[in-house]
């Protein structure tokens, strides 16, 4: 074996160890930890009554020879059984060393103390230089510009690279390749580095990615791309600079994409129109882009009917006219998008518009949410477009929140997930057309968030019994949660008729516990018992849940205490 108190120390590293030795070490010119006998070929070192009081072991024993190496030992711990090696055997060794050579045991302990200084000093370097490499800063944030060209029908991407000033990137697919493999590459004759992932700004991650997930083994200087990617290209670059050629330019141009938020689709006695006169108009799912000779703006719609209309206005050149078309616009467009845009008092001066509401009524009967309406009007408007096509717009918006026809041809909602839905929906889109009044039968039905159940464990003539507690839930309501977790429903309807949303992960929580200790859903319509042993599953459980009684809690401390008290 022949090795040195220092090379056991670093073998055995124990944060234990070292406190535990510092303090035997302080008192070991009052208690005699040690026996020593010395023959021709090193020492017999044997642990006395004080070793085993201060230290919790039962028999420790070594072998050194003249050259104070240690040769053989033993102890009769469990940690040395299963690794040939132990906290007590070196503790041993070391108060040993102090007593025949105290300059060889401080030389030892110096020798480890600068191991564990050089090991901390290694790691925070390699830390440092990993986070500097993935810093993009230190490489000077090196940035992609795309170029987009728009073409009949298509559009094609290329790209610019550089952090100060931007080249272009010759073959798309090689400078990917070169992304993968860490390749140093140039550009120009000032720009040069190796290529990474690390050395891109976040934004030319992202637009990496991208282009990773679209590229074809063809792709050279230019990729062929649809209207999607150059709206993913703009939503990616917002508030920064790309290159645009619209079919009316010479070239490439520079253009920042930035917000504007003042535009508007306004309507006057003659025309529909858009606000701003801009030259090119590019719509997607949640923005339009507005191009001019300079710029690119972005604009986030109000509504979602807002994304129609501007469609169908820039295929017209940017305006609707309406004198020729009044009757028909008031009776079947007006009611549709009057809430979406801005309506001009010289409109309203040139076609008187009949003053229409619909009131909502809502109650909750046989666990359906029912919904019925009034129109106010004039009773000679009753028949006109107008008034039809704004019912057919709330027939329209109710159906929007999941409302359906029953047997009785009332409007209503049945299912638990589509009445959570709009219990916890903006009505405002109903409450544009006229009042809604709530029945008090709509008390009913409330939502329940679920919150964080307890685990009680008392003491009980050796027996554990164990409660689950809830501040908001009954113990019924906590075994439908569970039942409903185990059916992978998200919401469940409680015996009170209030909808519970599911917390996947607090769920999961009560039923791995559940199942750790043995215990099923019908367990929880009934007073729970287990055998005393399982208060060393309530131990290892670390459960943040779980509370105790006093005398559970006294047992678990003996038990730790008991555990802690052989420094192994």
């Amino acid at each position: 074996m022949s090795n040195s108190f220092s090379e056991l120390l670093i073998k055995h590293e124990n944060p234990k160890l070292i406190a535990l030795l510092d303090d035997m070490v302080a008192k070991s010119s009052i208690f005699d930890f040690v026996k020593i006998e010395q023959n021709t070929t090193g020492y017999v070192v044997e642990a006395s009554n004080f070793f085993y009081i201060h230290t919790g072991a039962s028999y420790t024993k070594i072998y050194l020879n003249n050259d104070l190496l240690v040769e053989d030992l033993t102890c009769e711990c469990l940690a040395f059984h299963k690794n040939g090696i132990c906290l007590h055997t070196i503790i041993l060794f070391g108060i040993a060393l102090l007593k025949i050579k105290n300059s060889v045991f401080l030389s030892e302990k110096h020798k480890y103390e600068e191991f564990v200084e050089r090991r901390k000093n290694s790691i925070a370097l390699t830390a440092l230089t990993d986070s500097l490499k993935k810093n993009n800063l230190f490489y000077n944030s090196i940035h992609l510009v795309p170029v987009i060209e728009e073409l009949d029908y298509k559009y094609e991407l290329s790209l610019r690279i550089g952090y100060d000033k931007y080249y272009v990137v010759k073959n798309i697919n090689e400078f990917l390749i070169n992304i993968d493999n860490n390749i140093e590459c140039s550009y120009g004759k000032k720009l040069s580095f190796v290529h990474s992932y690390e050395c891109l700004d976040q934004t030319s991650k992202e637009l990496y990615s991208f282009l990773v997930n679209i590229k074809t083994d063809d792709v050279e200087k230019s990729i062929k791309i649809k209207k999607s990617h150059v709206l993913s290209i703009l939503e990616l670059y917002k508030n920064q600079v790309i290159f645009f050629k619209t079919k009316k330019e010479d070239k490439a141009k520079e253009k920042l994409i930035k917000e504007i938020k003042d535009i508007n689709i306004v309507l006057d006695s003659k025309k529909l129109y858009i606000s701003h006169e801009l030259n090119r108009l590019l719509l997607g799912v949640n923005n339009a882009y507005f191009f001019d000779d300079e710029n690119i703006y972005y604009y986030q719609y109000k509504s979602i009917i807002e994304n129609k209309i501007l469609d169908v206005l820039f295929t017209l050149n940017g305006e609707l006219n309406i004198e020729s078309l009044s009757d028909e616009f008031i009776s079947n467009l007006l009611p549709m998008i009057k809430n979406s845009i801005m309506i001009k008092e010289d409109f309203y001066d040139k076609y008187p518009i009949p003053n229409v509401g619909i009131d909502t009524f809502l109650y909750y009967e046989n666990q359906e949410i029912i919904l019925e309406y009034k129109l106010s009007c004039d009773e000679k408007e009753k028949n006109s477009p107008y008034i039809n096509q704004e019912i057919e717009n709330y027939i329209n918006v109710i159906e929007s929140y999941d409302f359906k026809l029953n047997s009785e041809k009332k409007y209503c909602i049945k299912g638990i997930d589509e009445q959570y839905k709009f219990l916890t929906s903006d009505l405002s889109n109903i409450k544009s057309l006229g009042n809604i009044y709530f029945d008090e039968s709509m008390n009913k039905i409330k939502i329940k968030k679920t919150s964080k159940t307890s685990i009680r464990v008392s003491y009980n003539v050796g027996l554990l019994d164990f409660k689950f507690e809830n501040s908001k839930l009954t113990q019924q309501d906590i075994i439908e949660m569970l039942k409903a977790y185990h059916q992978k429903k998200k919401f469940v309807k409680l015996n009170d008729d209030s909808i519970l949303e599911i917390d996947e992960a607090e769920a999961k929580e009560i039923n791995d516990f559940m199942e750790d200790f043995n215990i099923s859903l019908n367990d929880l319509e009934n007073d729970i018992s287990k055998p005393l042993n399982y208060i060393l599953k309530i131990i290892n459980a670390n459960d943040e849940n779980v509370i105790v009684d006093d005398k559970v809690y006294e047992m678990m401390e003996d038990i730790r205490n008991y555990s802690n008290s052989n420094y192994m």
